[in-house]
């Protein structure tokens, strides 16, 4: 193998490192992946212990408008259920199951806050905003996984309309770039309530993203097995696609 050349080497057979193997295998690259551990998939990666299986790194996966039109374009088959998302607030438990359920969100904190309504109706106003951003964003199929020159229907009716339309959410994106944390500060005075509504987020996540959420929350999906079946698909493809997968030893 030492004298075998290659097109390109991949270093680290994470989820990006996987995709990005398997898209040049799919292009007639001689691909090699390197790994340092025995098992593939990184943060996406999915173990078994006495018949139950468990996920190493993230527990569900997101589509975004890019995972599924990646699957479709490897002819990767994947079998998947809706991944449920619940917010607790103490002993109250939410479950979003549609775009509806933020007024559940609303009154769940009226309960505990009533003398803060004027506020979380400001903050729930707020994160109706921006999920419809979010639609804005998300609202088509992700040009890249396109082939503009065939598709001219997508290109006419769907792109083009769409752009302006980015140009302007993009925009107001770069205006929400700050901590969440900082942008709850000029909402809501109570730090409690404010400590309880930011509890539901990663620490300095981005304004944008974190007040997104109830969006995100709709979009989750778990393949059948655990979220590991998504790497030992795409490691499968690479090898179809005669790529090499090597793990070198720390």
């Amino acid at each position: 193998m030492s004298n075998k050349k290659y097109d390109a080497i991949v270093i680290g057979a994470g989820h990006n490192g996987l995709i990005a193997a398997a898209y040049l295998a799919r292009a007639g690259q001689k691909v090699l992946l390197i790994e340092k551990n025995k098992e593939f998939g990184g943060l996406v990666s999915t173990f078994s212990h006495n018949g139950f299986h468990f996920d190493a790194g993230v527990r569900a996966l997101e589509d975004a408008g890019v995972i599924f039109p990646m699957l479709k374009e490897l002819d990767i088959e994947l079998e998947f259920v809706k991944s449920p998302v619940s917010v607790g607030v103490e002993k109250e438990i939410l479950n979003i199951e549609n775009l509806d359920s933020l007024g559940g969100y609303r009154e769940m904190l009226v309960s505990l806050y009533p003398e803060s309504e004027t506020e979380i109706n400001a903050l729930v106003k707020s994160i109706r905003k921006i999920m419809k951003d979010m639609d804005v964003l998300y609202g088509i199929e992700n040009p890249a996984f396109k082939d503009l020159k065939q598709d001219q229907t997508y290109l006419f009716h769907k792109l083009l309309p769409w752009l302006p339309r980015f140009v302007l959410t993009a925009r107001k994106i770069n205006k929400l770039h700050m901590p969440v944390e900082d942008y709850l500060k000029n909402l809501i005075s109570n730090p409690s309530l404010r400590d309880i509504v930011s509890q539901h987020f990663f620490k300095n996540t981005p304004t944008f993203f974190a007040m997104s959420y109830f969006s995100l929350y709709l979009d989750y999906f778990y393949p059948k097995g655990g979220v590991g079946k998504l790497a030992e698909k795409v490691h499968n493809k690479i090898l179809e696609y005669n790529g090499a997968y090597m793990v070198v030893a720390r």
